[in-house]
C-alpha cells in the first residue's frame, strides 16, 4: 500500500482549520478492495503516529470499492454483479465463504467495507455536544432538589420545636433572622469588592487580554498565507469567547467559595443553614444584560454578542478582502511572474494588518463585555439575594405569628415529608437519565 500522505493534509490541519474545530475533524483512509488486513493497520497506525492532534479513533479506514458493491447488492443480483471482472475479483472470497447467498454476502461485504463504523462514530460524536448539556442541566435540577429538600427538612425541625418548646421555637426564628441578615450584609460587602479583581489596568481580565493580543499579533504577523489569517481569526474569536466564559466561571466560583465560607461561619455561630442561590442564572442574567446594552452601543467591530458567532461579521469583511472584492490577480494584471510574486507579499502584508486592526477593534468589545458582565452581576446578585432573605424572614414570621394546634402543625410535617419523598424520587430518575446519558 502507499505510505499515508502527510504534507498536504498537515498543511490543511495546521494553516486551515480552526483549533476549535479540531474535535469535528476525522481523517478517513481509503482503500479500494485488494489490500491485506495486516497493511491497513498498518497504514491507520501510521496516520494516527502522524496526527496524534486527533483522537485515534477518529482515524480509520474505509474499503470504498466494497461500499460500492454494497449498494450495487442493494438493487441488483448477485450474479448480475458479479458479470463485472473486477467485482467478480473483489467479490469471489466472500461469495465463496457465504455458500452464494445474497444477503450474507451484503452483509459481510458491509462489516468489511467499515462504512458502518464511520457512520456510527460520527453520530456518536454529533449527539456527544448535545448529550453533555443535558447533563450539566441535569446536574443544576439535581442541586435545586437538593436545596429544596435542605428547606423543607429545615421546615420539619422548626415545626417540632414549636409543638414541643414553644419558646425554643421563637429563639430559633430569633437566630435564623438573625443569621439570614448577616448573611445579606457579608455577600453584599463581598460582592461589592471582587470588581476589583477582574475590572481595571490592573485587573486580572486586563492581563489576560492583553496577553492574548500580543500571541496573536505575531501569529498574524508570522502567517504565510490568506487562508492561514482566517483560521487565525477565528482561533481569536473562540479564545476571546473562552476569556468571557472564564471571567464569568471564575466570579461564580468566588462566589460560590464565599458563600460557602460564609454559611460555615455562621453555621458555626448560630446553627443555621442559609438558603442556596442559583449562581449560574445569576450569570445568565447579568451576561443577557451586558450582552443587551453592547448591541445598543454604536461603533466596534460589529461584534453581536453571542459567544461562539463573536467575529461573524469582522470574518465576513476580512474574505471580502482575501478573495471575493480584491484579489491578487486584480492588482497584477498581466505584470510578470517576478512582479506578481512581490505584489502578492504586499497583499498579504496589508491583509496582516486588517487582520490586526479586527483583532485589536473585537478585543477591546471584547474588554468592554467582560467589564460590563462583571458590573452586572453585583447588582443582580443583590437583588436576587435580597428577594431570598425577604422571603424567608416573611415564612418565619409567619409561621412564628399564625396559631396552630398540634394537629395542624403535624399535617404540615406530613405534608413536607411527602414532598422530601418525591424530591428523593425525582433525583433518582434524574440520576438514571444522567447515567443513560453518559
Amino acid at each position: 500500500m502507499m505510505p499515508v500522505e502527510s504534507e498536504s493534509f498537515k498543511k490543511f490541519v495546521d494553516d486551515c482549520v480552526p483549533n476549535h474545530s479540531m474535535e469535528t475533524l476525522f481523517l478517513v483512509l481509503s482503500h479500494a478492495g485488494e489490500h491485506v488486513d495486516e497493511d491497513v493497520s498498518q497504514l491507520v497506525s501510521e496516520a494516527r503516529n502522524l496526527y496524534p492532534e486527533l483522537e485515534s479513533r477518529k482515524i480509520l479506514a474505509v474499503d470504498s470499492l466494497l461500499r460500492i458493491a454494497f449498494h450495487d447488492l442493494e438493487s441488483r443480483s448477485l450474479s448480475d454483479v458479479m458479470k463485472n471482472a473486477k467485482m467478480k475479483r473483489i467479490l469471489s472470497e466472500y461469495v465463496m465463504d457465504a455458500n452464494g447467498d445474497h444477503d450474507a454476502v451484503k452483509s459481510a461485504i458491509d462489516k468489511k467495507s467499515n462504512f458502518g463504523e464511520l457512520e456510527r462514530i460520527i453520530e456518536e460524536f454529533s449527539v456527544r455536544a448535545p448529550a453533555l448539556q443535558l447533563v450539566q442541566i441535569l446536574k443544576s435540577v439535581q442541586t435545586g432538589i437538593a436545596n429544596l429538600s435542605d428547606g423543607w427538612k429545615e421546615g420539619i425541625g422548626l415545626r417540632n420545636k414549636k409543638m414541643e418548646d414553644p419558646q425554643e421555637f421563637e429563639k430559633r426564628i430569633a437566630a435564623m433572622n438573625k443569621a439570614l441578615d448577616e448573611y445579606k450584609d457579608k455577600m453584599n460587602t463581598f460582592s461589592r469588592q471582587i470588581q476589583q479583581r477582574y475590572v481595571g489596568t490592573d485587573g486580572e481580565t486586563q492581563h489576560k487580554l492583553e496577553r492574548l493580543r500580543k500571541n496573536y499579533e505575531s501569529r498574524f504577523n508570522d502567517a504565510s498565507s490568506k487562508t492561514e489569517l482566517l483560521k487565525i481569526l477565528s482561533d481569536f474569536e473562540h479564545e476571546c469567547g473562552d476569556l468571557l466564559n472564564y471571567v464569568t466561571g471564575q466570579i461564580r466560583a468566588d462566589y460560590s467559595k464565599e458563600m460557602k465560607r460564609v454559611g460555615d461561619e455562621l453555621f458555626e455561630t448560630h446553627d443555621v443553614r442559609l438558603p442556596k442561590l442559583d449562581l449560574a442564572g445569576i450569570e445568565e442574567k447579568a451576561k443577557t444584560e451586558a450582552f443587551a446594552e453592547a448591541e445598543r452601543t454604536p461603533g466596534g467591530s460589529g461584534f453581536k454578542y453571542e459567544v461562539g458567532k463573536g467575529v461573524r461579521i469582522a470574518l465576513d469583511w476580512a474574505g471580502d478582502l482575501l478573495g471575493r472584492k480584491f484579489t491578487a490577480d486584480d492588482l497584477i494584471g498581466n505584470w510578470g511572474k517576478d512582479r506578481k510574486i512581490l505584489c502578492e507579499e504586499l497583499f498579504l502584508g496589508n491583509l496582516k494588518q486588517q487582520a490586526i486592526h479586527i483583532m485589536q477593534t473585537y478585543s477591546n468589545d471584547i474588554e468592554n463585555l467582560c467589564i460590563s458582565v462583571i458590573k452586572k452581576y453585583d447588582p443582580v446578585f443583590r437583588g436576587v439575594l435580597t428577594k431570598i432573605i425577604t422571603e424567608n424572614g416573611a415564612t418565619l414570621e409567619s409561621l412564628k405569628v399564625t396559631k396552630q394546634s398540634n394537629d395542624d402543625i403535624a399535617g404540615e410535617i406530613r405534608e413536607l415529608e411527602d414532598l422530601i419523598k418525591k424530591a428523593h424520587d425525582l433525583n433518582e430518575n434524574v440520576t438514571n437519565v444522567m447515567e443513560d446519558l453518559q
